[in-house]
């Protein structure tokens, strides 16, 4: 199997929630973001009203990602979450809230070892919306919080450039743990020195 198929048979347990997504753009950028790294499309958690899917303006920050808008999904949170072992919520803000909080790299790696560990395993990435995040009720649906390590003096990032970083992210480690499988390794040796020996 190719380092790319193989990729793709992890990232298609990898889901993304955004809720009360108001900006065109945004979602535009954001399925860009996700076909860029092989990721699923988005589902969209109580979106604003007037926010279309199809509008010129997410075709257009989508640029050749415009076709995954027909596999945009709308959802409730709840609905969205099920069958993830594993719902990772991304905040700005330390939250008093009685739910793990995880370091971004620890979020990466217990990601990767369990997609590699367990074939049915499934995870959720939510996140918030463009003015004030996830709500403590919405990071309640969540088995784990998550913040990034940025200036302390502007720490929030545009909900586009989030999902890109995690997105990014996330496939490199797959990545680089499936290439670190011996298994993996010496089957693409053995194909390697076949091949060369057949030229």
């Amino acid at each position: 199997m190719e380092i790319n198929e193989l990729l793709s048979s992890y990232l298609k347990k990898v889901h993304w929630a955004f809720v009360g997504l108001t900006h065109p753009g945004n979602l535009g950028a954001i399925l860009r973001a996700l076909k860029n790294t092989g990721c699923s499309s988005p589902i969209l958690i109580d979106p604003a009203k007037d926010l279309m899917v199809n509008s010129p303006q997410v075709l257009s920050r989508a640029s050749h990602a415009r076709e995954c808008v027909h596999d945009v999904k709308l959802s409730d949170l709840e609905t969205a979450l099920e069958g993830s072992n594993m719902v990772i919520g991304f905040t700005a803000r330390d939250r008093d809230i009685q739910i793990p909080k995880i370091s971004f790299e620890e979020t990466l790696k217990s990601v990767s070892d369990s997609l590699l560990r367990w074939e049915d395993f499934h995870v959720s990435f939510v996140f918030g919306c463009e003015k004030s995040g996830l709500s403590n009720k919405e990071l309640s649906r969540c088995t784990r919080v998550c913040t990034f390590d940025l200036d302390e003096k502007y720490p929030s990032l545009n909900v586009s450039h989030a999902a890109l970083l995690v997105a990014y992210f996330t496939r490199d480690t797959i990545r680089k743990a499936v290439l670190r499988n011996s298994n993996y390794v010496q089957k693409q040796h053995r194909q390697n020195y076949s091949f060369e020996t057949v030229k």
